[in-house]
């Protein structure tokens, strides 16, 4: 098992009310796509996300300590 910090921003943050950052035990070896699915977020919701400050692809494998940063599509006019 490994644990990641996970930072949602604008809308995301209104799917989970306790908080906008969660710490999660997931499996070795976790991709950054198998936790979007873990979240119950869709490729809709999801435009950016950032390990460790960092732009990543979705098939990155989480490591124990990494914090990301999941940003929805900007909105507005």
């Amino acid at each position: 098992m490994v644990r990641v910090i996970v930072h949602l921003h604008g809308e995301l943050k209104n799917r989970f009310p306790i908080s906008n950052t969660l710490e999660l035990d997931v499996e070795s070896y976790t991709t950054l796509d198998e936790l979007i699915g873990i979240l119950h977020l869709t490729y809709d919701e999801v435009i950016v996300t950032l390990v460790n400050g960092k732009a990543c692809g979705l098939e990155y494998n989480l490591v124990d300590g990494d914090r990301l940063d999941i940003f929805p599509p900007l909105a507005g006019g």
